[in-house]
């Protein structure tokens, strides 16, 4: 059984994963994917049976990536999630210091969530993005020098890398939420959360409160809306809704049909144990 996550070794994916796989997963090899596209490739194609993802930020938000991927999943459904502690560091290669440092290279979410902290204290650098921040990590471990990498600290040992700066998030409480993606079906346990996402509809005054009032009326909390463009047009948007409570809970299946019902488009995208809130 493989469960895939964005690689490679040294990822923040991969440091939470093992952290989830420790408590959670027995008989998993644990398989490191390119970019989170393949990840979800290789989940249909069967190349591996779960996978591992990052699907938002307490800094940046929304994984934009994971989220129009799931839209498109056909099989598969969010099965369990975890919220991860993130602290990122500033590392550059053997010899260097902070005045050789021209280019900061990580993936675009590490470089989100160090924004203000780069302009202040690199405001001449540029900035490059990776697939990941072991890719960059290595890049600079390769590079002659002038290079610097934000990423987990376990990269300068990986690496053989030299720790600038830690702490250098642009807030204390950094917390990225991953969810687990399978095709088996989940059973309730009393404490769940539901992710659904849907299309309303066209031109119609009222359609998305009318819709999100279906769910306060039968007294469930919702715990996260978030819209994506729905791709075909300007101005019509997909919507994103976490909620408490299991899809085979009485009172939350009413509520979900008489979702479906109403609007253009509709999928669950699963219900699983509610962790780390």
């Amino acid at each position: 059984m493989k469960i895939g996550y964005l690689g490679p070794v040294g990822t923040f994916s991969h440091y939470a994963l093992s952290e989830y796989a420790e408590k959670n997963l027995q008989g998993f090899d644990l398989h490191p994917v390119a970019s989170i596209p393949q990840l979800f490739s290789d989940f249909s194609t069967g190349l591996v049976d779960d996978i591992f993802v990052p699907v938002e930020n307490s800094i940046e938000g929304s994984v934009t990536s994971t989220m129009d991927l799931l839209v498109g999943l056909e099989s598969g459904q969010i099965a369990d999630e975890l919220v991860y502690s993130v602290s990122h560091v500033l590392m550059t290669k053997q010899g260097d210091d902070t005045g050789a440092i021209k280019t900061i290279l990580s993936h675009a979410q590490p470089l989100g969530q160090c924004r203000a902290y780069v302009a202040k204290m690199y405001p001449d650098a540029e900035l490059k993005l990776e697939l990941s921040t072991a890719a960059a990590a290595q890049k600079v471990s390769d590079a002659a020098g002038g290079l610097a990498v934000i990423g987990h600290k376990a990269l300068a040992a990986q690496y053989g890398l030299i720790i600038l700066d830690t702490d250098i998030q642009d807030h204390s409480q950094n917390f990225t939420r991953f969810i687990r993606v399978n095709k088996e079906t989940t059973l309730p346990t009393g404490d769940d959360k539901t992710s659904i996402v849907f299309s309303a509809q066209r031109n119609k005054s009222g359609s998305l409160v009318a819709i999100l009032s279906l769910f306060s009326e039968a007294g469930i909390n919702l715990t996260r809306i978030v819209s994506r463009p729905l791709k075909t047009r300007l101005g019509e948007y997909l919507f994103f809704v976490d909620c408490e409570g299991h899809y085979k809970d009485e009172t939350l299946d009413a509520v979900l049909a008489t979702v479906a019902l109403s609007v253009k488009t509709y999928s669950c995208l699963g219900s699983y144990k509610k962790r780390g809130e």
